[in-house]
């Protein structure tokens, strides 16, 4: 599937990876600041983690499609590669 991928995009992208990120660290010290620490505790843990490095994957790759496509644009002045020599 070809998605549009801008600017705009991967600042959401961004700002959802840090808000997980904070959401893990509430949890990771609200959960394991104790001694009752469950297995359903690092089941949970390890959910939020596998979830939040989706994220982090999937953000990555867009950053790279998003900067094969623009670097592209930019290689090219009305139409002629700036790579190409004129004979």
């Amino acid at each position: 599937m070809n998605k549009t991928i801008d600017v705009t995009d991967l600042v959401i992208a961004a700002n959802s990876l840090s808000g997980a990120l904070k959401g893990l660290s509430t949890f990771a010290y609200h959960q394991f600041s104790s001694v009752d620490v469950t297995s359903e505790d690092i089941n949970a843990l390890e959910g939020m983690i596998r979830a939040i490095q989706a994220l982090a994957d999937n953000h990555a790759q867009d950053l790279v499609e998003f900067e094969d496509k623009n670097s592209k644009k930019d290689n090219y002045i009305n139409g002629q590669s700036i790579f190409e020599t004129k004979e």
